[in-house]
């Protein structure tokens, strides 16, 4: 068997400013400055907080809601992942595989068949 090396450590504050997200001039992080994406019909902050066991994590949070519905997203990932595909599939199942943004959104995309694959191929 080769031997096969670990994967690269990605920073996830980078690969949200490669996918479009922007500063919010509005947020509260701990490490300024927070992010947003606009989707169109949802807005998705995103900022780096100490969770509770006092580690390092990115909090993602908003408010979707049509004619009928109202949702709260809120989910959090580690500052570093193992790689850009990971953070997106997060970021996808966090925010739920069934949104559909109003703005044609190719990563977004992209990470639902991500993580549609993930989860078909199982562990490891």
């Amino acid at each position: 068997m080769e031997f096969q090396p670990p994967p690269e450590n990605v920073p996830v504050r980078s690969v949200l400013e490669r996918l479009g997200f922007v500063v919010d001039a509005a947020s509260w992080a701990d490490a300024l400055p927070g992010l947003k994406y606009d989707f169109g019909n949802f807005e998705l902050t995103a900022g780096e907080y100490s969770n509770l066991s006092r580690k390092r994590t990115f909090n993602f949070s908003g408010v979707m809601s049509d004619r009928r519905t109202l949702r709260q997203v809120d989910f959090s990932m580690p500052i570093i992942v193992e790689s850009a595909v990971q953070a997106i599939a997060w970021i996808v199942f966090g925010v739920g595989v069934r949104f559909t943004p109003a703005t044609p959104t190719a990563w977004f995309e992209e990470g639902k068949s991500a993580l549609e694959e993930s989860l078909h191929s199982g562990p490891g």
